[in-house]
């Protein structure tokens, strides 16, 4: 694997990460919109593609 796929393996993790957070329901016990658990759930397969080897 190559650095820049390291990198961007890397950041692709750390905005899932992000987004993951914003799953945590708000004091109001606001949750996360649908848009943004769809966004996670791309994001996680973008992830998973390119950490298994020979996929991608």
């Amino acid at each position: 694997m190559t650095q820049s796929q390291l990198d961007l393996i890397n950041r692709l993790e750390f905005q899932l990460s992000l987004l993951k957070l914003s799953t945590i329901p708000g004091p109001n016990g606001s949750g996360i919109s649908e848009h943004l658990a769809q966004q996670a759930r791309q994001l996680e397969e973008m992830v998973d593609r390119l950490t298994v080897p020979g996929c991608g």
